[in-house]
């Protein structure tokens, strides 16, 4: 419960949203699609459907990554 409106939240406040909430240079990543705990093999976590996995963080960060390259270009 509560998930949709905090990922509403999150995608109005990027920029490119431009919505009351939106802020400058924010930039939303979406994640809906990554691995979970609950997905990890051998987990101790079998229930946790929230938080991301070791390759879901990983990923994520590959996305930090493009976003930020897309948004900066060669400029830094």
């Amino acid at each position: 419960p509560g998930r949709d409106e905090v990922r509403r939240g999150q995608q109005e406040t990027a920029e490119k949203a431009h919505a009351a909430l939106s802020v400058k240079n924010a930039i939303y990543i979406p994640a809906d699609d990554l691995q979970l705990r609950s997905m990890e093999f051998r987990t101790p976590y079998p229930e946790d459907r929230i938080h991301l996995g070791t390759h879901g963080l990983l990923t994520l960060g590959e996305r930090f990554a493009a976003a930020l390259e897309r948004a900066w270009g060669n400029n830094h």
